[in-house]
């Protein structure tokens, strides 16, 4: 059986242990909006779906087509640890390190 884009969301988010809140955080969105994905009763943008796909390091085909199979690419355990980090910092903060990393990476 083919899971739909809002079990798949549900399924990632479990298994990296965030909360509702960190992910909806991460997206500049209300909780409330981000459970309708998971709920299947709205579709994220297309910038939205992009920046869960980069957010998880998961190809973006595995949110959008049923058939696709190749969902995660592996990330190391430093990089989740670091994530995780990340996403218990307050909005504020998570905004002005993505900009900083967005200046060092543009360099």
């Amino acid at each position: 059986m083919q899971q739909t884009l809002g079990q798949k969301l549900r399924m990632l988010r479990r298994s990296r242990h965030f909360t509702q809140q960190q992910i909806s955080d991460h997206l500049h969105l209300e909780r409330a909006a981000y459970a309708n994905y998971e709920n299947d009763r709205r579709m994220p943008s297309y910038q939205h779906l992009v920046r869960i796909a980069d957010f998880y390091s998961i190809h973006i085909d595995y949110l959008v087509r049923p058939e696709f199979s190749g969902a995660v690419r592996r990330r190391s355990s430093r990089a989740e640890q670091v994530l995780e980090d990340f996403c218990a910092l307050a909005p504020d903060v998570q905004h002005e390190i993505a900009e900083y990393i967005h200046y060092r990476a543009a360099k």
